[in-house]
């Protein structure tokens, strides 16, 4: 995560690792980033609802729609606290 972040001259905190399982997690949560769950994939047998993840989310593009509506109330000033529900689209 971290040489992704320099290979795009962003801080970790700026980037969103999406993954499905445990070992996803533990490596966003290692870099300083955010992450986010789909409930599909190598999970290695436990539910995303049990990871200390940001989001559970449906699809790539729920995850997009996520992000961007988040962007949104972040520009507005209506945004202080992480990300921490789960969506589908």
């Amino acid at each position: 995560m971290l040489h992704i972040c320099e290979r795009f001259g962003i801080a970790p905190h700026q980037a969103l690792l999406i993954g499905d399982s445990l070992n996803d997690v533990n490596a966003a949560r290692a870099a300083g980033c955010p992450v986010f769950c789909v409930p599909y994939g190598y999970n290695e047998g436990r539910p995303v609802q049990e990871l200390a993840c940001d989001a559970i989310v449906a699809s790539l593009e729920a995850a997009a729609a996520l992000v961007i509506a988040d962007e949104c109330h972040e520009e507005r000033g209506q945004r202080n606290e992480p990300i921490h529900h789960e969506c589908s689209a």
